[in-house]
């Protein structure tokens, strides 16, 4: 009964709102503003209506016929900026002083533009008497089915009461932006029905309101992430701070050890001049003194040599007289000590054209069979004293006619044989001469002299071949 008296409510309130549109004329002229306040006056008059007004699109309003002093005022500021919200047929239901007012907000057009609202409010006086008398009615049934009648009638004002009581504290929720008191009403009446578009209302308004605090969060999320990219590139800015101060300690401290090291290779290389030039002096006087030294051993050489070929003559011609053992024995001698002191005398002029770079071989024809017979005549005697086996072997493919220096060849080989005669004591020395290789015009002969002496230790082995170095050995 409620949400139809609330029905019949709102249609009372649209039907006479539309009745104050007759200056939506075909020729789209308005009526004047004193025909609107006489139409507007007729209507709270004529239609059961509290209080009503006309409003052009910029809040002005151009017609009100109702209360003037009620608190709050039916058309204060609040309700103006409500009426010009811009929906389109809108109801509400709104206490002014100590009564209820159900309020409905029609726009008016002129043509295809909105040019204001019609704006009507019905009081809730005449339907509340009405439920009233439904109660009293209900009451009096009451009174003949007894409880039936009294529970109904306290049942219906306790559920009236707590609809609207629920409603006006979900308004007040709203009112305070809390959305957690939803205004849940199972009844099916105008109340209800309020209570259902609040709910509605209250959803919306939350899910905007979730989907603000996602969009904070995020904002927040972005800000941390942002913060936390600034920290990062604050420590990376500080450790590439770090490592070009690292950078520049190095490269200074490098250019230090380059400079200490510039000036010490400055120092070496005055130290290495002054060397090559006190070196060079040195080399100089050296070979000044070997120059020297040749000419002595070139001069010495030639003055020893015509003496020695004198008694070297001397005691061959005495080596063909008659002459007892004894005799023949130190004539041998003295031939032999001469040709020794003659080989040294020729081994110190050739070192001497070596070390002057003048040694030049003589390539003349001998016979190299007869050259190693006579080299082993030669140390023949010597052998013989000391009780060796002298033996000396020419491979048959060594042909006996060669060319080549045979001068130093004897005094290589005699070298050798008088070395082993020298250190070997007992037992045999060998003289051995093969072929080791055929070059056509060419040919490669070997010499070994072996012996069954003391022989040489590997020191003595290292320092065989060292200037002017002889192995002193004991016989």
């Amino acid at each position: 009964m409620r949400e139809a008296a609330l029905d019949h409510l709102t249609a009372r309130g649209f039907g006479a709102v539309r009745s104050l549109a007759p200056w939506n004329m075909p020729d789209g002229s308005p009526s004047s503003g004193v025909g609107v306040q006489e139409r507007v006056a007729e209507l709270v008059s004529g239609y059961g209506i509290s209080y009503a007004a006309v409003l052009h699109a910029d809040g002005r309003v151009s017609a009100y016929q109702g209360p003037i002093s009620v608190e709050p005022p039916p058309l204060g500021p609040a309700a103006i900026e409500w009426i010009l919200r811009g929906h389109a047929d809108r109801f509400r239901v709104r206490v002014l002083g100590a009564e209820a007012f159900c309020e409905v907000s029609v726009p008016v057009f002129l043509g295809d533009d909105e040019w204001g609202r019609v704006f009507v409010g019905i009081s809730l006086a005449g339907p509340k008497q009405r439920i009233a008398r439904t109660q009293w009615m209900i009451g009096l049934a009451g009174l003949l089915v007894m409880l039936v009648g009294a529970g109904g009638a306290v049942f219906c004002a306790d559920r009236m009461t707590r609809t609207i009581h629920g409603l006006v504290r979900s308004v007040d929720a709203i009112m305070e932006e809390r959305y957690d008191a939803p205004a849940v009403m199972d009844t099916g009446d105008e109340f209800g029905y309020l209570a259902r578009r609040f709910a509605a209302m209250q959803k919306a308004l939350e899910a905007r309101c979730r989907t603000m605090d996602d969009i904070h969060a995020g904002l927040l999320q972005s800000n941390d992430h942002l913060q936390q990219e600034i920290q990062e590139r604050i420590m990376t800015e500080d450790a590439l701070d770090r490592h070009r101060q690292h950078l520049e300690s190095a490269v200074e401290q490098r250019t230090d050890e380059l400079k200490r090291a510039s000036e010490n290779l400055l120092q070496e290389v005055r130290a290495r001049r002054r060397a090559e030039i006190e070196s060079r002096r040195d080399r100089e006087r050296a070979e000044a003194a070997i120059q020297d030294k040749r000419r002595f051993l070139a001069r010495m050489g030639h003055e020893i040599h015509s003496p020695v070929d004198g008694f070297l003559a001397a005691a061959a011609s005495l080596s063909r007289t008659r002459l007892n053992e004894r005799q023949t024995e130190l004539v041998e001698m003295i031939q032999a000590s001469g040709k020794s002191l003659l080989e040294i005398v020729h081994d110190n002029l050739e070192m001497s054209h070596i070390e002057a770079g003048k040694l030049m071989l003589e390539v003349a024809d001998f016979n190299l069979h007869q050259l190693c017979e006579d080299v082993a005549g030669w140390v023949f005697p010597a052998a013989r004293r000391k009780g060796l086996d002298l033996f000396c072997h020419i491979h048959r493919d060594v042909i006996p006619g060669v060319r080549g220096d045979g001068a130093r060849i004897r005094r290589i080989l005699r070298t050798l044989v008088d070395n082993a005669v020298r250190f070997t004591t007992s037992g045999r020395i060998s003289v051995e001469v093969s072929l080791m290789q055929d070059i056509g015009r060419m040919m490669l002969v070997r010499f070994d002299v072996r012996d069954t002496g003391i022989g040489l230790t590997p020191e003595q082995k290292s320092r065989v071949f060292a200037p002017l170095n002889r192995t002193a050995m004991a016989a």
